[in-house]
């Protein structure tokens, strides 16, 4: 997997303001850009091929069983209508997700198996990194659904799942009124800083995956308050031309290398 970068809130918005939810696209001067599978392939190195991550998929038969067998907790404990977790009046548990710290809390208290702890874990990380929520500190109970049979992970194309979600969260916060954006914005914000150099930082080393060279790295001209930013990304992206875009960060054909780009 992995590291989050540090997120760049005015530098998300100015491109969730650009975002057009009936194509999935960014509007700019010149035309419209978009995330594609070959991008997340490189940038996250999460597989592209394998199964949708779909509920047609995985058996929605009550999966509040398992997640009570991950924690430790009961029917009632986990619909929030018990007041015997110190979290219950934060919301209602299944319905709304789990507070990740609080699940990291109760999950290392349970006395599971080696594939509970297993679960858990993973639940915990892609709650955290591919599939986040608004609140930045929930995961969906859905996610557990994909995890039930641990040999069959590897099966699925969390590459297309982690687009399709982001895809889906960039629409709502696109959105007249809406607030904040969920999905995974590491993802997000390193695209923008492979097509677009003249808002990345400086390039560091290759690691193990492509995100991992932004970790720690300032923005160029980096101000202190967002609101400024904002305006200078804004008028940045209002200039903006094709000379300004780096085509092809990862390979001069990369649908030759990840087909179903």
């Amino acid at each position: 997997m992995f590291r989050k970068i540090a997120i760049d809130e005015a530098l998300i918005s100015a491109f969730v303001e650009r975002w057009q939810p009936d194509t999935n696209t960014s509007h700019l001067p010149f035309g419209e850009m978009t995330i594609l599978l070959h991008d997340v392939q490189y940038l996250l190195q999460i597989p592209v091929e394998g199964r949708l991550m779909s509920r047609t998929s995985v058996q929605l038969d009550h999966p509040e069983v398992g997640l009570c067998a991950l924690l430790g907790m009961n029917s009632e404990q986990l619909s929030g209508r018990s007041e015997a977790l110190g979290f219950a009046s934060r919301g209602k548990w299944y319905e709304k997700g789990g507070f990740l710290a609080e699940m990291a809390s109760r999950y290392l208290q349970v006395n599971g198996t080696h594939v509970t702890e297993a679960q858990s874990y993973l639940l915990l990380m892609l709650g955290s990194t591919l599939f986040l929520d608004k609140s930045r500190d929930r995961v969906r109970p859905v996610v557990k659904l994909f995890l039930d049979e641990l040999e069959e992970i590897d099966q699925y194309s969390w590459a297309s799942g982690t687009l399709a979600w982001l895809y889906r969260c960039l629409g709502q916060a696109s959105r007249a009124g809406a607030w904040g954006v969920a999905g995974c914005l590491t993802l997000l914000q390193c695209w923008i800083y492979e097509y677009f150099p003249g808002f990345r930082p400086p390039v560091v080393g290759p690691d193990e995956a492509w995100v991992s060279r932004w970790i720690g790295q300032p923005t160029p001209g980096f101000v202190a308050d967002p609101n400024v930013r904002l305006a200078v990304y804004r008028r940045a992206l209002d200039s903006l031309t094709p000379s300004d875009v780096f085509w092809t960060p990862f390979h001069q054909r990369p649908h030759q290398v990840v087909r179903r780009s």
